[in-house]
Parts: C-alpha cells; structure tokens; sequence
C-alpha cells in the first residue's frame, strides 16, 4: 500500500470469501466491518488490531500486506464509493453489472426475489426459491472447496445457465443467482455486498 493509499476497500474476491465462509477469522471479521462502514475513516491500525485480535503495530501490519497479497482488501486514495440512488433502483443496476447478459436475482434465506434484473418477476421468484433451498449445499462446497474455490461460487448449470453464491452477512444471509457469464471480479460486487450489509447489519457482529 503506497503512502498516499490511506483508505482500506475490500476488493471482489475478499467479499465473495467472506460472504461464504462459516469461520469468524480475522480477515472475514474486517472485510464485513469495512462494507458496514463500522471502521473509522481512514481505518486506524488500532482498529484493524482490534479486529484481527492482534496486539502489536507489527502483527498488524504483517496482517495487511497479507490480505493485500491474497486480495482480500487494497489501498486507495479515496473512500469506499456507493450509489447515492434509493436501494430499490441501486439493486437492480449493480445486478445487470455482476452478468454479461445483465441477468441476476438477489434472494433472500427465506426464498424471497428481493431484486432481479433481466428475468420475468415469476422466473425470478423460482430462482430465489431454488437458491434458498440450494443453501445448506452451498454452504458444504464450500466447507470442501475453502478458498481453492472459483471466488467462492457454485455453478448450477441448466437451461438458465445460473452460477449461485452465498452472501452471509453476519444474521442475514441473501443468495446471488447470475445468468450467463458471471462478472463476480466487479467492483459491482463490493457495492452490493456494501449497500446490504448498511442497510441490514449495521453496528452487528461479523
């Protein structure tokens, strides 16, 4: 991180990651603090310390270089940017970016289509369906696959074409459903991920 970069942002990868995983590490614990904007601006060492359960400036910076290395955060000059329009139009813009085809449903645990774009309301409701009760099997390849894994996601392939991920936001979990080629290396992803765990899970536990 160059001394100019003075804001942590999550990157892609490090919040499809966090998103799956079960463990409560300390690279899971800062990426979920991060996008609920519970860090200090810029991140203060003492903060990050507190996160990772590391004691010594040393430790922490050790810390960081690794999780820069393995892209799970980067340094930038400027503070994590989200969509200032109201969540029901940013959902829908972010999806179309997280697909070639623009075509992706956000769901919730409960099988609910929260936001979709690029399929009909009745597909998408059996979409989120079908990735609620596609949970508990995402949740076991991902146990198996640990971060070897493609960025944390699980291909369903059928006449949809569909790629599902988790999206564990501490109490609250949501599935992603993508259509054709997923585009899951966007920043899209960090400011879904970011605007969800805001507006659900803000102050909460990782």
């Amino acid at each position: 991180m160059s001394a100019s970069a003075r804001y942590l942002i999550p990157r892609p990868r490090g919040v499809a990651l966090a998103m799956r995983a079960r463990a409560n590490d300390g690279r899971r614990r800062l990426v979920l603090a991060l996008l609920r904007g519970d860090v200090s601006i810029p991140a203060q060492l003492g903060e990050i310390g507190r996160l990772a359960r590391l004691s010594d400036a040393q430790s922490v910076g050790a810390f960081l270089f690794r999780l820069q290395r393995e892209e799970w955060v980067d340094g930038d000059v400027q503070p994590l940017r989200l969509p200032s329009a109201p969540l029901a139009e940013a959902l829908p813009a972010l999806l179309g970016e997280l697909s070639t085809g623009r075509c992706a449903v956000l769901g919730t645990a409960e099988g609910l289509a929260c936001a979709r774009v690029g399929f009909e309301a009745g597909v998408a409701d059996r979409i989120a369906a079908l990735s609620a009760d596609l949970g508990p099997l995402l949740d076991r390849v991902a146990l198996e696959e640990g971060e070897a894994g493609a960025s944390g996601v699980f291909g369903l392939i059928n006449r949809l074409r569909l790629t599902i991920m988790p999206l564990r936001l501490g109490a609250r979990r949501f599935s992603l459903a993508v259509g054709d080629e997923p585009r899951l290396e966007s920043d899209a992803l960090v400011q879904l991920a970011a605007l969800l765990a805001r507006r659900y899970e803000r102050g909460g536990a990782a």
